[in-house]
């Protein structure tokens, strides 16, 4: 839709918007993973 609205516009999401939400989908599912991993045994000596 952005195309079809103002090509300036859209080429200024597709260089800037677009890689920060890829750069934060990839954030999320490292957290989800860190969240996912199991937790290491304490030991009480």
């Amino acid at each position: 839709y952005l195309g079809q609205w103002s090509g300036a516009v859209f080429d200024w999401a597709h260089l800037y918007v677009w890689p920060a939400l890829i750069v934060l989908d990839a954030l999320m599912v490292f957290l989800v993973w860190l969240r996912l991993l199991p937790r290491p045994a304490r030991h009480t000596g």
